[in-house]
């Protein structure tokens, strides 16, 4: 097979510009000769550092987030948890109340522990690599926010029922309208421009 000539450039035909690619995606043109493409690699755009930093500080503060409302409300989570057992089961004596009680409790808190830590990770390394597959982890989780929003809006909607205060439900509510926001705006960056708003550019020899 033979090697792959670059295209001819004739006194007829149009100069090709600086940074143009060949037709068979071959070659650049680098303002006075074709080069061979060996690759392509993700250039950032203007839209690159701010979404990276606006990904990372979500992720941060939803991270603390979870901190302050698994030991700064944990009275009120307590209250809620207590509630919602003796409705699903009224025959429990208070020790056997009690027990399931610190079961669920300390699960919970374990959980929301863990979350925050993944958060704070997740963000940071959001801010500081531009890994493909960091993006579309970053983009999952935000979307699935969603469900965070209608469960805020129907806690809102039933007061009583709800386990946090309502300033604290404002809040989530809050964090997770931003988030999916910014789901929506890295979804639209992806379809027209790339992976973190990059672009690709060919790596010539």
């Amino acid at each position: 097979m033979s090697e792959q000539q670059p295209p001819a450039v004739t006194q007829t035909s149009q100069m090709p510009q600086s940074g143009q690619v060949s037709p068979d995606g071959q070659f650049m043109w680098d303002g006075a000769t074709w080069r061979p493409i060996t690759g392509y690699r993700w250039e950032p755009t203007d839209w690159t550092r701010p979404m990276q930093a606006s990904v990372a500080a979500v992720f941060i503060v939803n991270g603390i987030w979870e901190i302050v409302v698994a030991f700064g409300f944990a009275a009120a989570i307590r209250e809620s948890a207590v509630r919602q057992i003796q409705r699903s089961n009224p025959n429990l004596t208070p020790d056997q109340t009690s027990q399931a009680l610190n079961v669920g409790l300390a699960f919970t808190e374990g959980f929301m522990v863990f979350l925050a830590v993944l958060f704070v990770l997740i963000g940071v390394l959001s801010l500081v690599r531009r890994w493909s597959w960091l993006f579309y982890v970053d983009l999952v989780i935000l979307g699935l926010g969603i469900f965070s929003v209608l469960s805020g809006i129907t806690s809102l909607a039933r007061p009583a029922a709800a386990a946090l205060p309502v300033f604290a439900t404002l809040i989530g509510l809050a964090l997770s309208v931003v988030g999916v926001g910014l789901a929506v705006w890295m979804l639209v960056a992806r379809i027209q421009r790339g992976v973190w708003a990059a672009r690709k550019s060919p790596v010539v020899a």
